[in-house]
């Protein structure tokens, strides 16, 4: 599996992160679109904690992952392997025919930017404030994105969405991870009841 070298940043204002990625020269990659996923985990005898595979039709592509959160404190703490493949139903039936299962349907919006050999993006998911997401090659290219765009690495996230969940509203990964369905008109119930 290939190491994601990743940070999130929670919380900015959208129209002025905007500015400064525009101040600093980064090029748009694409306009915020709306991303659907299923989420995938493995039969018991195969389960690993926080590994899971996840099928995504990114409006342009769609793509087929298993990603492995290994240490969920650290920018390079997160595993990944992923292919494009030809159909979203077409992966998922794949996918479940090997013995995985469904156990979320999610959507979020995302807006990419390219800048100095990264990705970043503004991710806006159901109930969360719109947030930061800087993906690089390696810690160093990510770093320098990091401290050009001014953000404090301490005040980092790292690991995936369901993580982001229990930091902010204090409810199991699990809600979130087997909720399902997770979009902007329906939410899982704790979820519903917080926001």
């Amino acid at each position: 599996m290939n190491i994601e070298f990743e940070i999130k940043f929670l919380n900015i204002d959208e129209a002025a992160f905007r500015s400064e990625l525009e101040k600093l020269n980064a090029k748009k990659i694409k306009d915020k679109f709306l991303m659907r996923r299923k989420v995938l985990h493995f039969p018991d005898s195969l389960s690993v904690p926080n590994k899971w595979a996840r099928v995504r039709d990114e409006g342009d592509k769609i793509t087929a992952s298993i990603k492995h959160v290994v240490d969920p404190n650290s920018v390079d703490g997160t595993k990944e392997v992923e292919i494009i493949v030809n159909g979203f139903k077409d992966a998922v039936s794949f996918l479940e025919e090997i013995g995985l299962s469904v156990t979320s349907y999610q959507e979020n919006y995302r807006e990419k930017w390219h800048y100095k050999d990264c990705e970043i993006t503004i991710d806006t998911w159901p109930g969360l404030k719109p947030f930061v997401e800087i993906e690089g090659p390696n810690e160093d290219k990510v770093n320098i994105v990091v401290n050009d765009l001014k953000f404090d690495k301490n005040q980092g996230e790292f690991g995936s969405i369901d993580m982001i969940y229990q930091k902010i509203y204090n409810i199991p990964r699990e809600t979130i991870t087997h909720a399902d369905v997770l979009t902007f008109d329906k939410m899982p119930k704790p979820l519903k009841e917080i926001i």
